[in-house]
């Protein structure tokens, strides 16, 4: 049994009894009292209040039925109510008034104003700050167990939960998203009335709405803590070797570079009604449509769209090379690069002189897409661009068609944790077998497929019944350390003695050790996919905020690597998000070896990115789905010129960015962060620092 301090001495504890003593002695309160002081009045009102008592009978019964605990809380004996009546009555309140403006400013710095900002202080800081400092304090005078830490101020989506947690919240408490639920915009203008509170709202309508977003908010919160490897949410708590903070992050990232400029040169961000109607700001409609035009004429755009970055202020968008800014003048090569052409080549085997060597003619190839979650002509287009480029495409985790037979050279066979489709033949006549651990979409979660894609073609490919969902298991149920992998890929290299073995990954926090340990596994490539890429089926709160970002992963272990002494054996590819021939260039110089192109094949083919790829008619253009009417309009041949077009164009602007640069290779380019610049538009608009 607990013989401790009861909750309600803990409470208490936190009251400034010094200086309450003061402010009573500087208004007489104790004078010629007998019974009930001011500190014992202030107790009984704050358990009062703590309890939700009614009435002075009320306090009083209650108070008298806990006779034995009355000195555990301050009181040297049972209140009688007219005892508390004369002495609310009689007291100055002004005792009352400093009293409480004594807590508030001690306990303004742990309240938030809607935006997660404290609302007072020099420095105001940040809920999340706040609270990590709270738990951390909590923790070093052994007392967090014994508190519950509940926040609120700025929790406005369901990702804030699990980022609150992490920083030592046992919960959250929520306010304007009920209301956003209820149809409120927020809107602080009197000119338009709120729905909420102009008009009456159906209990039972408006109950449903809020129900139906709390189930939200927990299925994604069960995404993460799954993500996570983890059963139950208290494990969350406080986890902060998971947790990656952005701002600590962004420094280290930022200090890789010797230049730092103003964001002069990039377009703002997409307001609404701006015009932006197609596509987002990773995918913005200009470079959509630039795109399409490379696709079309195997040459960089002549018409002034933007061909070089997106819109959205992050990622690759933050980065310039030193001669975008000398002139805002696009310079547009011409001239074709031929296939044979050494500079843009790529070694995929640096380590073991018994396997084949496999050269690229440009420093990337085509990431896994799998039979259902796009149609067959795609992959057989895709299939024939690989081939025609001497390259290579991936089957995804969907299994092999006998229709990509005739590209079998070009096509690495993928082994993902649902072992869909795997069987030995398939492994047997593939040059490269990838395993893929980890999507940076979906990072955590294993890959899947919805029951209306899995169509009785994919169900027979598969293996499994048509018409159900398809979710492949994290992590492999046979892998749980580097020496379970290197069985793995031992098993490859029995059943196939000329295949290269990739490693496909997403960007924990420890991904520079999972690098190196798939390196002692026996790897040749590591291919690392970050969270920007995937098809519109991976869910927002996996894509947004579980795993690094791309580009602060690569540089880590790129440099880890080269600590290691093994950075020249191992191939570093990376993918998720690389949309053009400078995203590719930018990658490498921040340590990669070359790039794995996913999303932009698919803009090439016609993709608006309506995100909708998760139903088997969402996408009407044929390209991710699995509804026959819908694919006859990919014809294979001809989108395949597509995509080989759209690396033509890419070939020549890499060659140009290499030339501009004063480079030999693209093996030269590799870790040169300091021919990159960091946009900060903190930095003003001047030519960099």
């Amino acid at each position: 049994m607990y013989v401790g301090k009861t909750l309600f001495a803990q409470i208490m504890d936190f009251v400034p009894w010094t200086s309450f003593r003061r402010i009573v002695a500087r208004y007489g309160g104790d004078r010629r009292v007998r019974t009930l002081n001011c500190a014992e009045q202030f107790r009984v009102l704050a358990f009062a209040q703590l309890t939700w008592r009614e009435s002075l009978r009320d306090i009083e019964v209650c108070l008298s039925a806990q006779a034995s605990k009355l000195y555990h809380m301050g009181l040297r004996e049972a209140v009688a109510r007219s005892t508390l009546a004369d002495a609310n009555e009689g007291r100055d309140w002004r005792i009352w008034h400093e009293l409480a403006q004594l807590l508030i400013r001690r306990a303004r710095h742990l309240y938030a104003d809607e935006s997660g900002w404290e609302l007072e202080g020099k420095e105001p800081r940040f809920l999340a700050d706040a609270l990590l400092e709270i738990h951390e304090h909590l923790v070093a005078a052994g007392l967090r167990d014994q508190i519950s830490l509940v926040v609120s101020g700025g929790i406005a989506a369901a990702e804030h939960l699990p980022k609150a947690m992490a920083c030592g919240a046992d919960a959250v408490a929520v306010d304007y998203v009920l209301q956003v639920a209820l149809g409120c915009a927020l809107w602080a203008d009197v000119r338009y009335p709120c729905p909420v509170e102009d008009q009456e709202t159906d209990p039972d309508w408006g109950t449903q709405r809020i129900v139906n977003l709390m189930a939200a908010w927990r299925d994604q919160l069960l995404e993460v803590l799954g993500a996570m490897g983890m059963r139950d949410v208290r494990r969350l708590r406080g986890e902060l070797g998971r947790t990656i903070f952005q701002a600590r992050e962004e420094a280290t990232f930022r200090a890789l570079f010797g230049r730092v400029a103003g964001d002069g040169l990039t377009v703002a961000p997409a307001e609404p009604g701006d015009g932006e109607l197609e596509g987002d700001l990773r995918w913005p409609a200009e470079l959509l449509l630039s795109t399409a035009e490379q696709a079309r004429t195997g040459l960089p755009p002549v018409s002034g769209l933007e061909h070089r970055t997106g819109r959205s202020g992050g990622g690759f968008d933050r980065l310039r090379f030193a001669f975008e800014l000398e002139s805002r003048e696009v310079e547009v090569p011409r001239e074709p690069v031929p296939a044979s052409e050494p500079r843009l080549a790529l070694d995929l085997n640096r380590r073991d002189p018994g396997r084949p060597r496999i050269r690229l003619p440009h420093p990337w190839y085509g990431a896994g897409m799998s039979f259902g979650s796009v149609s067959l002509e795609t992959m057989i287009a895709r299939a024939w661009a690989a081939q025609y480029w001497d390259s290579f495409t991936c089957t995804g985790e969907g299994g092999y068609p006998d229709e990509l037979l005739p590209y079998a050279d070009h096509v690495i066979t993928q082994i993902a944790t649902g072992l869909f489709g795997v069987r030995e033949d398939t492994i047997r006549r593939a040059r490269i077998v990838e395993f893929k651990y980890a999507q940076g979409a979906k990072p955590g979660l294993g890959g899947h497929l919805l029951g209306s894609k899995n169509t009785p073609g994919v169900a027979l490919m598969r293996e499994a019944v048509q018409g159900t969902s398809l979710f492949s298991p994290f992590p492999f149920h046979s892998v749980y350390s580097v020496e379970d992998h290197k069985k793995h890929v031992d098993w490859v290299r029995t059943v196939n003695p000329r295949a290269l073995i990739s490693v496909k990954v997403s960007t924990p926090t420890d991904v520079d050790m999972v690098a190196v340990g798939c390196y002692h596994a026996g790897a040749h490539i590591f291919h690392l996919d970050g969270a920007y890429g995937g098809t519109g089926a991976a869910p927002e709160i996996a894509k947004k905020n579980i795993a690094m970002p791309l580009e602060y992963a690569i540089p880590r272990v790129h440099r880890f690597l080269e600590q290691e002494g093994i950075r020249d054996e191992m191939v570093l590819m990376a993918s998720g998000g690389v949309r053009t021939a400078y995203d590719v260039a930018k990658a490498i110089a921040l340590g990669a070896d070359g790039c794995i192109v996913g999303t932009a094949e698919l803009v090439a083919l016609g993709c608006m990115r309506l995100g909708t790829c998760e139903r088997e008619r969402g996408c009407p253009f044929g390209i991710a789905t699995t509804d026959r009417e819908l694919a006859k309009q990919i014809e294979p041949l001809e989108a395949g010129r597509r995509i080989a077009n759209l690396y033509q164009s890419w070939r020549i602007q890499l060659a140009h960015i290499l030339d501009r640069l004063g480079l030999a290779s693209v093996g030269e380019l590799r870790g040169r962060t300091d021919l990159l610049v960091y946009l900060d538009p903190a930095a003003g608009n001047g030519r960099g620092h």
